[in-house]
């Protein structure tokens, strides 16, 4: 029972912080620096739950945020 409940929780984990990153949105209130570093610590966050998530699209993604 306990093993369910924390896997669980790891899933819901895991889809929060890619949650987070797919919606996250460059503005103009904060420094390209400080984007970057939020950015950086979202992809931190992503190895850090264990989600193997391709290198390629998270390049292309952080490549769209930065030409949009």
């Amino acid at each position: 029972m306990l093993e369910k409940k924390y896997k669980t929780e790891n899933v819901n984990a895991k889809k929060f912080v890619i949650g987070k990153f797919l919606k996250y949105v460059m503005v103009d209130s904060k420094t390209m620096i400080k984007q970057v570093e939020e950015i950086q610590v979202l992809i931190h966050e992503l190895h850090t739950e264990g989600s193997s998530i391709n290198e390629h699209f998270v390049t292309t993604r952080i490549f769209n945020l930065m030409i949009n």
